[in-house]
């Protein structure tokens, strides 16, 4: 029994029936890759084909997709609170480089930060 889950139990109708509240998540399997299974983790996980088109989620990018840093392979964050004002992270694979730009009313261009 894990030391953290030793104390944690859910009452059921009787003492009988407690159980770990661990037991709730169940086990990462290779059809179910636990809380984060799909796209519904903080941000959406998809391939995309030109950066332009991702506004909030993370997608693995490189030279074939538009409109990304020239001769960038790497990932892609974008947040946004409201589908209008869009904030993109570029980060190549070896994460020596960093681009930012944003989206307030039209794409801005890549800038360097690293």
């Amino acid at each position: 029994m894990s030391p953290f889950l030793s104390a944690v139990t859910v009452p059921m109708s009787s003492p009988s029936s407690n159980f770990e509240l661990g037991e709730l998540i169940g086990i990462a399997a290779s059809g179910k890759d636990g809380l984060m299974s799909g796209s519904y983790g903080l941000l959406p996980r998809m391939d995309i084909t030109d950066a332009n088109n991702l506004y909030n989620g993370f997608a693995k990018i490189n030279v074939g997709c538009l409109n990304i840093p020239n001769g960038f392979n790497g990932y892609l964050i974008a947040f946004s609170p409201d589908l209008y004002i869009v904030v993109q992270i570029a980060i190549n694979s070896n994460g020596s480089q960093m681009f930012l730009r944003s989206n307030w009313d039209g794409w801005r261009s890549w800038h360097q930060v690293v």
